[in-house]
């Protein structure tokens, strides 16, 4: 069993939330999920993939797919997934399926993968495309860039230690064209992919261009280091219930349930000076289908935290940025009650 595991993800990547990455959810039940052989022998590195799933699979179907439902390997297949709005989800603090075999893989430098190590040696980072010409949004770019430059950072690695998982199955190792993914944001060639069987070549393009903005998105997160947020865990004096819309049993139960397209705007103890809000929220007996939206301040992102179906009880921890005033929003686009709970901060140190 490896003795590794990823449970310092969410403080790394908390980091990114607002400079690059757009939202962060921990999937349930993510601490303990790894495949059969418990944890990573050892972290040397993060390997990209695409998920060769259409459009409509974006966030959920896909993170499902991911964590539970794989028919062909044992889940979880990646520790980490990447939506199309730069939604980052982390699904699985342990060992993962998504390496296979492949290796032996040293891309110019220090860094060494063995052969069939993938599994066990290297994070997985599965982002949402499918892989046949599907246009990448630039929100999932940044989001990916932003993502292997707080890993890089968080365990000392140059940017090197970033592979493709086709680099892995490239010419010189022991599967040659065994994957083309990640069919990604750094080929040089949109519409091209990496057939099968075929040798790879410059023209479907590389990770170097990739690597390279990497390497500058390690520069400016240093930079920021004096403005960057250490984690602040909410005081025990302070209730972690600091909204609800629910009323007490009776005809007044309802009083206060949100109407559809109705903005929120709640109050954080202890939120003034602080960047961001650590939050659990709940959508409870929602009457149609519909979703949050949580923001600190200015206009409304597209981007949802909650997705909910008439009747269900949903809830999600996310990072929200806070307002000056100590203050966020949230946003419902159908009638259900509100439920939020807080669990920290993250403030300039």
């Amino acid at each position: 069993m490896g003795n590794h595991w990823l449970h310092n993800m969410p403080d790394i990547l908390r980091q990114g939330v607002g400079k690059g990455i757009t939202g962060l959810e921990l999937v349930d039940n993510w601490e303990t999920r790894a495949r059969g052989s418990g944890g990573l022998d050892r972290i040397n590195g993060l390997l990209n993939h695409h998920t060769a799933s259409p459009a409509s699979w974006d966030w959920y179907k896909d993170i499902e797919y991911i964590a539970y439902t794989n028919p062909y390997s044992p889940s979880p297949i990646a520790q980490l997934y990447h939506g199309r709005d730069g939604r980052v989800a982390i699904i699985a603090a342990g060992a993962a399926n998504h390496g296979g075999s492949g290796g032996p893989y040293k891309p110019g430098g220090p860094t060494y993968v063995g052969v069939n190590r993938a599994n066990y040696d290297l994070i997985g980072n599965e982002m949402g495309n499918n892989g046949t010409g599907e246009p990448w949004p630039w929100p999932q770019i940044m989001a990916a860039i932003t993502t292997n430059a707080l890993i890089c950072l968080a365990y000392n690695w140059s940017s090197s230690f970033v592979f493709a998982h086709k680099e892995y199955c490239g010419p010189g190792t022991t599967t040659p064209g065994r994957k083309v993914d990640p069919f990604g944001p750094w080929e040089n060639h949109p519409w091209g992919y990496w057939p099968a069987g075929s040798s790879w070549g410059p023209q479907q393009g590389s990770i170097d261009l990739f690597r390279s903005l990497v390497t500058v998105k390690m520069g400016e997160l240093s930079q920021e280091s004096p403005s960057m947020n250490a984690f602040v865990p909410r005081a025990d004096e302070i209730a972690p219930r600091i909204m609800e819309t629910r009323g007490t049993p009776g005809p007044h139960y309802d009083q206060f349930k949100m109407n559809a397209e109705y903005v929120a705007k709640i109050p954080v103890p202890n939120g003034p000076g602080k960047s961001f809000a650590i939050v659990n929220i709940t959508a409870t007996e929602p009457e149609t289908a519909g979703f949050f939206t949580a923001w600190g301040d200015g206009p409304r992102p597209k981007a949802s935290c909650v997705n909910y179906a008439p009747g269900q009880t949903v809830a999600n921890e996310v990072t929200v940025e806070l307002a000056p005033d100590g203050t966020i929003q949230v946003y419902t686009s159908a009638r259900t009650h509100l439920v939020i709970d807080l669990v920290g901060y993250y403030q300039p140190f």
